[in-house]
């Protein structure tokens, strides 16, 4: 388990944080692509690699397959030999620090995403252009660090199923074992960006024009969705499908996810800004107040909820100039 962040630390990592605003935007975007490089634990390409189509004939297990095997892990004396419980444990252990690093990085990267967000929502006419674009790179390096993490889910999960016995895999895909598993498909991703911006600005003045805004975006929110909903199907059924896929397939697979995963991302996006825009004064102290804080409180929470990434908030270019 990672140490806790000291007040002291805290403090100091959120003044480099807010100092980093004001740094150049490609020196911190050079200082994360370079970590990456040396700690990637996938080099390969990305070129799409054809799924077998017998993976999306299957069904929708409907959670990811890590839930599968800590379940199997904790009903071993039921579902597992005393060897297997033994190599179950051992890959559990295996994995754990690169999944807990993976994950806290990439959403490290994520929270930097938002508050770039919003940044861009607060900027001015003239300067949101440019913090667009610094909102695209900071999307890439999200997808970036989406493609290691899958790769250590997908290591975890090939490692997992190699405990198993013909027919223990045969039960698991057949859903044999589905009663074993709690089972979640992740977040719903529903509209929000109306709820995002009154959480951080309040209520706006001219309520009937942000309705009529928020009522624009939705519609087009709800359509980027319904294919970020398709292919979390789709991630589900090919990371099930152990027997049948390898390392390419997966790569391929998140090479498709991207463009999806950016329709939905970056529409909320100009949701937000639109909404910000039209219905509050931008320039008026106590919004830029809110505004101000809002990102802080993303910063703060990141540091306090993503520890497992430590190494990556303390970069050079990252933590501060």
């Amino acid at each position: 388990m990672p140490h806790a962040i000291k007040p002291a630390m805290m403090f100091s990592l959120l003044v480099a944080l807010a100092a980093s605003v004001c740094a150049s935007p490609e020196k911190t975007f050079q200082a994360l692509e370079t970590y990456l490089e040396k700690t990637a634990v996938y080099t390969g390409g990305t070129a799409a690699v054809p799924v077998p189509a017998e993976v999306f004939k299957r069904r929708d297990p409907e959670t990811k397959f890590g839930s599968f095997v800590y379940s199997i892990n904790r009903r071993s004396g039921k579902l597992l030999s005393p060897g297997q419980a033994k190599a179950m444990d051992a890959v559990i252990e295996k994995h754990k620090a690169d999944k807990n690093r993976y994950h806290d990085e990439r959403n490290s990267v994520r929270c930097r995403f938002l508050v770039c967000m919003w940044e861009y929502a607060g900027a001015s006419n003239s300067k949101a252009k440019l913090k667009r674009k610094e909102l695209e790179q900071w999307f890439e390096l999200w997808m970036a660090w989406r493609l290691q993490e899958n790769m250590v889910s997908y290591h975890f999960a090939a490692d997992a199923w190699n405990v198993l016995d013909a027919e223990q895999r045969q039960k698991l895909l057949a859903g044999e074992w589905d009663e074993y598993v709690k089972k979640n498909t992740g977040h719903t991703r529903l509209y929000r960006a109306d709820k995002l911006v009154r959480q951080a600005l309040g209520a706006p003045k001219d309520k009937g024009r942000f309705e009529n805004v928020s009522n624009d975006w939705k519609p087009k929110f709800d359509a980027a969705r319904e294919g970020f909903m398709e292919h979390e199907v789709r991630e589900r059924r090919i990371m099930f499908s152990q027997d049948l896929i390898d390392e390419q397939m997966i790569a391929g697979a998140w090479q498709e996810q991207v463009p999806v995963w950016h329709k939905m991302f970056m529409t909320e996006c100009d949701a937000v800004r639109d909404l910000c825009q039209s219905s509050y004064s931008m320039k008026d102290s106590a919004i830029k107040a809110k505004l101000e804080k809002t990102i802080a409180d993303i910063n703060r929470q990141m540091l306090e909820k993503y520890q497992a990434a430590g190494e990556l908030h303390n970069l050079p270019g990252v933590s501060g100039p």
